[in-house]
């Protein structure tokens, strides 16, 4: 009797042992791979982070090229031809009014969105709730001064096309001598076509996105 009693118990202390040692290696591999999925979550987060940090920094590289490189290029020619047309002088004021304009406008508008970003991934929403509706009225504004602008842009480009001449001098025969004077309906050939071709693209584009971007900007102050 007490050598069987003895060997039940030495039975239910190993069979005890075993269990206790299966939970142990049983919690051991959850607590495991409960820190490999840890790690590889915030892996993930790492990566996710840098890809849409590499995605923020193209979006705001393209925007810098579209509206900034643009506008220096309007800037340029109204700059460089600023006293090569005498027939509207207006024309080479107009580009650099508007080179001006659109390139700090765009400037602060890809700050305000790359600001935006990079706020939205902190989670601060309402900041950048305050920001868009900053950034909407800035949009606006600009719209509206813009295309007054280009209004007189076209007033000062479009009324002279009859009578434009890209010739600077005019001769003339005074008792057999040629001489040249100063033509008063010259303009500089590049500056002229420069200006009426971006104020034609100006109306198409304007037609298409204007409307649309200032009722979109509306909604979101709305909202």
């Amino acid at each position: 009797m007490d050598t069987q009693t003895t060997q039940q118990i030495i039975n239910e202390n190993v069979d005890v042992t075993v269990t206790e040692e299966t939970k142990l290696a049983t919690r051991t591999t959850e607590e495991v791979a409960h820190e490999l999925i840890s790690e590889a979550l915030k892996t993930n987060k790492k990566t996710i982070l840098a890809i849409f940090c590499s995605s923020v920094g193209a979006i705001a590289c393209c925007s810098l090229i579209f509206t900034i490189t643009i506008p220096v290029i309007v800037l340029i020619i109204g700059t460089t031809f600023r006293y090569d047309c005498p027939i509207q002088p207006r024309i080479p004021f107009y580009l650099i009014v508007q080179g001006s304009f659109l390139t700090v406008t765009g400037t602060l508008g890809v700050i305000l969105q790359v600001v935006s970003l990079l706020l939205l991934t902190k989670g601060r929403g309402a900041a950048v709730k305050k920001i868009a509706r900053v950034r909407g009225i800035i949009v606006i504004l600009s719209s509206v001064i813009f295309l007054i602008w280009v209004g007189f842009g076209c007033y000062w480009t479009f009324s002279i096309k009859n009578k434009v001449q890209y010739d600077p001098y005019i001769s003339t025969n005074n008792m057999n001598t040629n001489a040249q004077n100063k033509n008063d309906l010259y303009c500089d050939k590049t500056l002229y076509i420069f200006t009426f071709v971006l104020l034609i693209l100006t109306i198409i584009c304007a037609s298409i996105l204007g409307c649309s971007t200032c009722c979109a900007e509306m909604l979101k102050l709305c909202t």
